[in-house]
């Protein structure tokens, strides 16, 4: 993350310029702090996740796993006053991040970048194969603290299609099995409605 001082601004005095830089420097360190918290929160949400799946499978029923998974997000939304089924989607982007782009999630750790940077990567790479996957983590992070997310998130597209070995329209097919559909109530009996799916029906 970008942590110089804003030194550009004209018109003020000395003492004004200290207490800028002292500022934006303050700013600086409470944003790799942030990052190194949302690190922590992944860590233990893929853990919670780990505990349900494990539970899930020692269950009889067949359908264990997913019921397990979905109670352990219920128990989370309950203490973070969120819905269920963000509570779900943040376990599974904790465990994209965490068991499958390692050195993203070691940056995040260590502060050099944020969590909208650490998004953009593993949304970029997640369709990757698993060799492909790791370059692709290794070598995008030291670009992704020089830049802004979304300078990032053309590089990083750019970068996951030269390592895909598939064609653009495999690419499609694959990205369409993780299409869904949720409902997130609202206030005043409105409800959002979120989806993924392909821009044209093939």
């Amino acid at each position: 993350m970008n942590t110089g001082a804003a030194s550009s601004l004209t018109g003020l005095d000395p003492a004004e310029r200290m207490v800028t830089a002292l500022l934006v420097g303050d700013i600086a360190r409470y944003d790799r702090a942030i990052a190194r918290l949302e690190a922590l929160k992944a860590r233990s949400l893929t853990r919670l996740a780990g505990i349900a799946h494990a539970s899930g499978e020692r269950s009889p029923n067949r359908d264990g796993i997913d019921y397990a998974r979905r109670s352990m997000a219920a128990d989370i939304a309950a203490a973070t006053h969120t819905h269920p089924i963000a509570a779900k989607h943040a376990m599974e982007d904790a465990e994209t991040l965490t068991l499958r782009f390692p050195a993203t999630f070691d940056a995040l750790a260590s502060g050099t970048i944020s969590a909208k940077h650490a998004r953009v990567i593993t949304e970029a790479g997640s369709g990757l194969h698993p060799d492909a996957r790791a370059a692709f983590d290794s070598s995008t992070v030291p670009v992704a603290e020089t830049m802004t997310p979304g300078e990032l998130s053309r590089v990083a597209k750019k970068r996951a299609a030269e390592m895909a070995d598939l064609s653009p329209r495999e690419r499609h097919l694959r990205a369409r099995e993780r299409r869904f559909v949720s409902i997130t109530d609202l206030d005043d009996g409105m409800s959002a409605l979120r989806m993924n799916g392909p821009s044209l029906e093939l």
